[in-house]
């Protein structure tokens, strides 16, 4: 079994992604449930504080 890996990501809007794996599948994925309902993912919430 080969390993599936993302090639190109791109962003859309607000919290879309398109991605395109080396498998030649590709598609966009919003990742705004996966970002609220994780603390992990708490960095890509757009409303957060950001110091730059």
């Amino acid at each position: 079994m080969d390993c599936v890996y993302i090639e190109e990501a791109k962003y859309l809007k607000d919290h879309s992604v398109f991605l395109r794996f080396n498998n030649g599948m590709c598609g966009s994925v919003d990742l705004k449930e996966t970002i609220y309902s994780h603390p992990m993912a708490d960095p890509l919430n757009l409303n957060s504080a950001v110091e730059c």
